[in-house]
């Protein structure tokens, strides 16, 4: 199962050969240690989907419920996240930062990921946090990309 939500621009790559090189379980793009070594949750494969998967990630994904405040999302569902999963299956992240050396990669190092195969761009780079990169620069990152401009 490939989760993506909608906070970014992308995949610009094949998920097929994403799902075929993934080298765990529980595959994320980036993950980032702030809080704790969690992955970041705009995009992630698991590799297989039954009811024990379902049943090993339930405290974090509860059947009758939805957070729908950023906040909760984060601390209730993405920094648990990994941590929930690594206790039946095998999890990381294909990029990661310790933030105690380096900042959060999907925003400060979104530029230099894509040139390593990094197959997203945050849409908060535009506007949320437009401070990280000139917006011309992002346009024009996505213009080659093919992506329609936003």
């Amino acid at each position: 199962m490939f989760v993506l939500n909608d906070s970014v621009y992308g995949p610009f790559s094949d998920l097929n050969q994403e799902f075929a090189t993934a080298p765990w379980d529980f595959t994320g793009y980036t993950g980032f240690s702030m809080i704790e070594n969690h992955i970041q949750s705009y995009a992630f494969m698991l590799k297989r989907v039954d009811r024990t998967t379902l049943d090993a990630l339930h405290s974090v994904f509860p059947e009758n419920y939805a957070y729908d405040r950023y906040k909760d999302v984060v601390f209730q569902q993405e920094t648990r996240l990994a941590r929930v999963a690594s206790r039946s299956m095998s999890v990381g992240a294909r990029w990661f930062a310790d933030y105690r050396t380096a900042a959060d990669p999907s925003f400060f190092a979104a530029l230099s990921l894509m040139e390593t195969g990094f197959p997203f761009l945050k849409k908060s780079l535009l506007n949320r946090r437009p401070d990280i990169y000139d917006r011309d620069i992002i346009v024009a990152a996505l213009e080659n990309l093919g992506h329609p401009l936003p």
